[in-house]
């Protein structure tokens, strides 16, 4: 496929969200981006937010419109990506 070629020859690491707001883990990812010879991308850490923010914020949304499930749904620490 066209898109593997492309990741293949990709010389870029790219984080965000809220993986790259931790200063420890992008100093050290830029690092060894560095070492590697990559490119080292990331968007200001003031703009990397963490998604645990916006799902609560969608939970409160839904709360205050009365949108209430039953407490039968089991969560899963890890989903295969292929049956969601």
């Amino acid at each position: 496929m066209q898109y593997e070629r492309l990741v293949d020859n990709s010389k870029n690491f790219i984080i965000c969200g809220g993986v790259a707001a931790n200063n420890y883990l992008r100093y050290k990812l830029k690092n060894l981006s560095k070492d590697l010879r990559y490119n080292f991308v990331a968007p200001p850490a003031k703009l990397c937010t963490d998604n645990g923010v916006m799902v609560a914020f969608s939970g409160l949304q839904r709360l205050k419109k009365a949108i209430i499930n039953d407490m039968s749904f089991v969560p899963k620490a890890r989903w295969n990506l292929e049956k969601i």
